[in-house]
């Protein structure tokens, strides 16, 4: 903005008014001049001319007219249609799935898309674009211009700034790479499951330094360390079913990883790379202490005292399908008491299976939010 657009004196005190009114509406969801008076201590007047700037700008509209009240009835005003949209997706196996919310995260609409156990990346594609555009289309009041912000959750690999879906060897999802923007826009923030489920924790109330591991049809993990998110150089940070443990059998990979120990126990689908859910959960509730369990549990907590040694987490968060098996909790707990170089304490997810959706969705409502009060002069 240059010098000569630049709002300066009554400009800059009317900006400021006329976000602190918006806040108030954002907050409230609906409220009259009087309240928005009350709620914010700025004069009735002068939120008078607030509201009226703000419809002008298209943000605020008429909700209609308080009733039961003596005297005057005053009239109600709320965040206009054209306010803005939070988009929030989620793509995992046999699920792709999208909700788009307002700006106080109310649900507007929600789709689902049956996939299959394993996707391409241009079935990825078509499916995000299809659910985009289901979520976006035009209800009289609504439309893809109206969207603010827009989050992406897969399950697989991604590079948080590019988009570009990664080809690991084994990924469990997506077959080939595809860069995501291609379909849902240069602006939208794009990441891994994981990822997104360790941000849904920290909504939650998690302490503020963790280490997620997440065990289900894939593996992944997340770092958090002073409420942020630790993505690493590509944003590829996390990838623990790639890490190297010493549980695997004799004779077979010197240096196995904690996948390769889930093929060889005959854990996962087709002997492929997708693990076998309820295969492991069934073993696990038989119990933890010998034979493949023993392996699984021996994988699993040889990699966590590794990430242990290198990161500090002070705390473990498990998660996952299989994740959060009792016996395995407490045989991991066991585990890192014995073999982990540091103290940690091991606790299960506080969020739920739609873990990955709720973290997407939050930071997009959060997103549309700072949106729509930059649109403020």
């Amino acid at each position: 903005m240059t010098s000569a657009t630049a709002p300066t004196g009554l400009g800059l005190v009317r900006g400021a008014t006329d976000r602190i009114v918006l806040e108030s509406l954002v907050d409230a969801g609906r409220q009259t001049r009087a309240e928005i008076a009350q709620a914010t201590g700025v004069s009735k007047p002068t939120v008078s001319e607030a509201v009226r700037r703000l419809g002008e700008l298209g943000v605020v509209a008429e909700a209609g007219r308080q009733e039961g009240t003596r005297g005057r009835s005053g009239i109600y005003y709320e965040l206009a249609a054209g306010a803005g949209l939070a988009v929030a997706l989620h793509a995992g196996p046999h699920l792709v799935v999208g909700e788009s919310r307002d700006v106080r995260g109310g649900l507007v609409r929600r789709v689902e898309r049956p996939v299959g156990l394993t996707v391409t990346a241009d079935e990825l594609l078509g499916e995000l674009a299809g659910a985009l555009s289901a979520l976006t289309a035009s209800d009289g009041t609504r439309g893809a211009s109206s969207v603010a912000a827009t989050t992406v959750s897969v399950a697989d690999p991604v590079e948080h700034r590019s988009g570009r879906l990664v080809h690991v060897p084994g990924s469990p999802f997506v077959r080939g790479e595809a860069c995501l923007r291609d379909v849902v826009g240069g602006a939208a923030e794009i990441d891994n499951d994981v990822h997104w489920a360790a941000v849904a924790e920290l909504h939650q109330g998690q302490t503020d330094t963790f280490l997620q591991l997440y065990l289900g049809a894939g593996i992944g993990a997340a770092l958090v360390a002073d409420g942020r998110l630790v993505r690493g150089a590509r944003g590829l940070a996390g990838e623990a079913a790639y890490a190297v443990t010493a549980a695997g059998r004799t004779g077979r990979r010197s240096s196995p990883r904690m996948l390769d120990v889930l093929v060889e126990e005959g854990l996962t689908v087709d002997g492929g790379t997708v693990v076998d859910v309820a295969a492991v959960a069934a073993l696990m509730r038989r119990g933890a202490a010998q034979g493949t369990a023993a392996r699984v549990v021996g994988a699993v907590g040889d990699v966590l005292c590794s990430a242990i040694a290198l990161v500090d987490p002070g705390r473990v968060v498990l998660s996952g399908p299989w994740g959060c098996e009792p016996r395995l909790v407490d045989a991991l707990r066991t585990h890192l008491a014995e073999a982990a170089v540091l103290p940690v304490e091991v606790v299960t997810s506080v969020t739920g299976t739609q873990a990955p959706l709720d973290g997407a969705r939050q930071r997009s409502v959060e997103l549309a939010r700072a949106a729509l009060l930059s649109r403020v002069p």
